[in-house]
């Protein structure tokens, strides 16, 4: 290589260290985690179910302000419920037709919401 392309290589390699340590320093090219997005409910399960409704509880998030997001696939024609908010760590869906389903919950604190997160096996009713 001649020292005119050489200069210019080392430049250029400078000048992208320079870019990356100053983007980390901005904000950009940082990969942290959003901290204001809540953690999605955890320790999902089932306390009870008869031929037409089901009981979910779930681990309370701790948020100050916190509230939680539930929904309902029904499998056999796609239908999806409307969402339903609860105070409470535990959710009870009923008037179930017979179908399989499957459930999604989501933490609603202090202004944001976590995604959706669903159970880990269809549920027949």
């Amino acid at each position: 290589m001649r020292k005119g392309k050489i200069s210019f290589f080392i430049m250029r390699k400078h000048l992208l260290v320079l870019i990356l340590a100053f983007g980390s320093v901005i904000g950009f090219g940082s990969f942290a985690p959003d901290e204001t997005t809540p953690p999605v409910p955890t320790n999902l399960h089932v306390v009870t179910k008869t031929s037409n409704s089901i009981l979910f509880d779930w681990d309370d998030c701790g948020c100050s302000s916190s509230s939680y997001t539930v929904k309902y696939v029904r499998i056999s024609d796609g239908y999806t419920s409307p969402e339903f908010d609860t105070g409470n760590s535990q959710f009870t869906f009923g008037n179930l037709q017979p179908s399989e389903y499957m459930f999604y919950f989501r933490v609603n604190c202090n202004g944001s919401s976590s995604g959706f997160i669903g159970q880990d096996d269809l549920i027949a009713m």
